[in-house]
């Protein structure tokens, strides 16, 4: 297993070391004083860290992610098609999405874009029209599969009995 990152800073007499132990996600913070005394570590969650002094994990380089999601005719008239597409700017995505609006016409067609963030949590930007009851994953999200059986009433009676 490989050992722990660490940052030391300090001399002889005294100093800081913080390590970030990423098997646990979590960050040690301990150091030494007078003479080289150890001062006994603590471990902070790194999540917890960044909350408490107000800094975003987009902040510290994870951007977020726009994404295009739309439902357009190819041609006027013609069946919609489902478009989803991610762009690393709001600038792309924003370009992208209005050549969408422009190009369409067709009354059922509808798109929107939405970011991700370092935290994976969704905001709606923009849209046109309205989805209905069409998710991102292009399913009805009050529709629920059906889940195959694994057991047949036959079989868990005869497993019953034995």
């Amino acid at each position: 297993m490989p050992s722990p990152r660490a940052i030391r800073t300090g001399n002889a007499t005294a100093g800081i070391l913080v390590e970030y132990v990423r098997t646990r996600r979590v960050l040690r913070l301990g150091g030494w004083h007078g003479g080289g005394r150890a001062i006994e570590a603590v471990e902070v969650p790194a999540s917890t860290l960044l909350t408490e002094l107000g800094i975003e994990p987009d902040e510290l380089g994870a951007s977020p992610v726009y994404l295009v999601e739309a439902h357009v005719a190819e041609r006027p008239g013609g069946a919609l098609r489902h478009v989803l597409a991610a762009f690393p700017t709001e600038l792309e995505a924003r370009q992208a999405f209005r050549r969408l609006r422009i190009d369409g016409g067709a009354p059922d067609e509808w798109g929107q874009i939405v970011t991700l963030d370092a935290r994976c949590r969704v905001a709606r930007l923009c849209w046109f029209g309205e989805p209905g009851q069409v998710g991102l994953d292009g399913r009805d999200p009050g529709v629920v599969a059906p889940r195959a059986r694994r057991w047949g009433p036959r079989r868990m009676r005869g497993a019953a009995g034995r």
